[in-house]
This record gives C-alpha cells, structure tokens and sequence, in this order.
C-alpha cells in the first residue's frame, strides 16, 4: 500500500523492518534457529530403516542357529571320526563350498545340495565376515588343540595368547 492509503484510513504507515513484533520474531528465529537446525536436521537426516536392519539381523541369527542345528543332525560334517558331527561354515551351509572332509580343511567333499543357508551368506571375504543388512557375521568354529577356526580365503586357526585384550 502506497502512503495515500495510509493516511485515508487516517494511520501513520508502518514497515515491517519498524515492526517490534517482526523484531521479536526475528530475534527468536536468528538465536533459536540455529540452534533448533542442528538439533532436529541429524535426526531427520538418519536412515529410517535402522530398526529393519536390526530386525533383519537378528533373524539371520536365529537362522545360522537353526542351520547349524540341522546341518549337525544331518551330520554331513565328522571331521574326527568320533561319531559326533562338527557345525558348518558359511561357504558349506549355502553350498557355495564342498563339506570338509579332514581336519585340515585342506580336502572337500560334495557340497549340500539342496543348500540349508541363503546364497546371501554365500560370499566370506578373507576375514572370514560375511555382510547383511549392514551387520557382519563371522563364525568360529573349534580346532584341534582348543584354539579357534574360521572360514575365508586361508583358513587358519586363531589361538587365544591368553592375554587380555
């Protein structure tokens, strides 16, 4: 509205620069902005499915228990001959690898057909971790002298210093 308009009406005209409540509410939003911006924009930023690759990983647990549960009743793997089978590893639970057949590890046998795990778990990288949903999985397997075996590109036995740490 130009001045005219004002002074009809018979008011002094106001700009909104002069207008102590838009001064308030800048004040506020200028100090309270900021601070309300770094506050709230992290948590909107976030992945919303953080609670589904939770849920998914908990259930890839209860599945490897189960598999591991069928994969000894099966008992495809006897390593020491002592009637009592040993658990798999990822590579033979999916079939992606033949069942071992010694200690060793060193000679397979034919691999599980139709496959107990998803070929999801199919790939172990040299660590012996297997990545899902964001979360890694390894398995540890006993070895002879009390020590632990793991799968990857060269399995080994991990022996505890016992040391902590």
């Amino acid at each position: 509205m130009d001045e005219g308009v004002w002074k009809a009406a018979g008011r002094e005209p106001r700009y909104l620069v002069e207008d102590p409540r838009f001064r308030r509410w800048f004040l506020v939003l200028g100090i309270a902005g900021p601070i309300l911006g770094a506050v709230v924009l992290p948590h909107l930023m976030q992945p919303t499915c953080r609670g589904g690759n939770r849920t998914a990983a908990v259930a890839t647990l209860r599945n490897l228990a189960s598999v591991q549960a069928q994969m000894r009743t099966a008992g495809r793997v006897d390593l020491d001959g002592d009637g009592l089978p040993e658990y798999g590893t990822f590579g033979e639970m999916t079939g992606a690898a033949g069942v071992r057949t010694d200690a060793e590890g060193r000679s397979r046998g034919a691999a599980i057909s139709p496959p107990l795990l998803s070929p999801a778990l199919a790939w172990v990288d040299e660590n012996g971790i297997v990545t899902k949903s964001g979360y890694a999985f390894r398995i540890f397997l006993p070895a002879r002298g009390g020590g632990e075996a793991r799968e990857g590109r060269a399995p080994r036995e991990i022996r505890h210093s016992g040391g902590a740490g």
